[in-house]
């Protein structure tokens, strides 16, 4: 089955050089295909946006200015001493003033410029990690940070670093599973959600909490356990078993969407509110044959739909999507339906393709992670294009010289539009 899967998740890639030969280029979004429409799906008046992977001129990528996107910096962060150096694989998480970045067992805090400010140390007592943190976030108007372990979020001071408190979230009552959440912040709450496992008799999907850890609410998993409903529609799975991503798509609306791994699906982005505890479908991609989509990781933004595919991982341990990387993105403005497959450039710094890298969203915010090494190679593909204007290989040939072997990583952080 696995190799059935990548297979088909080859043709797919390889479809996106070949196809839509017939179709006139555009130059930018506004002049891209319409590849989506809305459909009214419950008496609530709720509005699912269904893509069609297929109308996508997927032959000619546009370069997308990044700022389009988000409101980007790129920041090279402080390498003064070899404890703060990052590796390609260090996962980041960014608010407007700061920057975390997560190593083994330890959390590392920058300011907004790329200054080291301090570091979490996780290894032992009751401010340790556990085992393990998966993730971690900033909350810059409570002056916390959380880390997210196993069964417990814990905080820590934005300012000292000293350990506060433990919220709870994984009951063993509530689930026999490995579950490890990710929240945001809606006003003084906290809301959390994790994969539904249905047979591991999960119970909630996503809960409110207070700021001391007391539930205030919830939204069960048993509704991803039957959806009929889905299958005769779309033919395919609306959900899948994995790790959701929050982001905030309006003042009171909550992106909740799933990576798309190695098991097929015809997976969807749920909106859900926070003030009535209701989870509505959002947004769903249209493939041809939903039993052997791509493997893609898809989000929502408060003005676009992003999804990126991913290339075909060999090793046969490994074909979930998390150790490989992007071959194509796909944009949709949600305003005008229209869509195209582009190119992520860096246009306050000479356009530089970022196509290739993984990146992350989460909150309000976007980030990419990369080496120097990486940064090095990516400013020379960008100069030996033949794309680049006169200022920008003035630019970009200034910015190369500014690179070293011994640096830490440098990142790209952004407040999403």
């Amino acid at each position: 089955m696995r190799n059935i899967i990548l297979f088909c998740s080859v043709a797919f890639c390889m479809s996106l050089q070949t196809s839509c030969q017939s179709r006139n280029a555009s130059d930018t979004l506004d002049e891209s295909p319409i590849v989506a429409e809305t459909k009214t799906i419950n008496s609530e008046g709720d509005r699912l946006m269904v893509i069609d992977f297929e109308k996508f001129d997927r032959e000619h990528p546009i370069d997308f200015p990044l700022s389009d996107f988000c409101d980007y910096r790129l920041v090279k962060l402080d390498g003064s001493d070899k404890n703060y150096m990052l590796s390609a694989s260090t996962q980041i998480c960014a608010s407007d003033n700061y920057i975390i970045a997560k190593s083994i067992n330890e959390l590392l805090l920058f300011d907004k410029e790329g200054k080291h400010l301090l570091t979490i140390d996780g290894r032992d007592g009751p401010a340790g990690f556990e085992g393990y943190c998966w993730q971690a976030s900033i909350n810059e108007e409570a002056g916390e940070i959380y880390a997210y372990l196993f069964r417990k979020m814990k905080i820590y001071d934005l300012k000292t670093g000293a350990y506060k408190q433990d919220i709870l979230y994984n009951n063993p009552e509530e689930s026999s599973m490995l579950r490890y959440p990710i929240s945001a912040i809606y006003k003084d709450r906290h809301v959390f959600a994790a994969s539904p496992l249905e047979a591991a008799g999960t119970k909630k999907f996503i809960w409110q909490t207070d700021k001391t850890g007391k539930e205030l609410c919830n939204f069960p998993a048993s509704y991803f356990f039957h959806m009929s409903w889905v299958e005769d529609q779309y033919e395919g799975r609306f959900w899948m078993e994995a790790k959701p991503f929050l982001s905030f798509v309006d003042d009171d609306c909550l992106s909740v969407s799933m990576p798309n791994m190695e098991i097929p699906v015809q997976d969807s982005i749920y909106h859900y509110y926070p003030e009535t505890n209701r989870l509505a479908p959002a947004i769903v991609m249209k493939f041809p044959d939903p039993a052997h989509a791509p493997q893609h990781f898809h989000n929502e933004t408060p003005s676009f739909y992003f999804s990126m595919l991913m290339e075909v991982n060999t090793l046969p341990t490994q074909g979930d999507g998390w150790g490989n990387h992007p071959v194509a993105r796909l944009l949709v403005d949600k305003k005008t339906l229209r869509g195209s497959v582009v190119q992520l450039c860096l246009d306050k710094h000479g356009m530089i393709d970022i196509t290739g890298e993984r990146t992350w969203i989460a909150g309000n915010y976007y980030w990419v992670n990369i080496t120097p090494d990486r940064m090095d190679e990516l400013v020379a593909n960008r100069l030996n294009s033949g794309k680049a204007s006169e200022s920008d290989r003035a630019f970009l040939e200034s910015f190369l010289k500014t690179i070293g072997p011994d640096d830490n990583n440098f990142v790209i952080v952004g407040k999403l539009k």
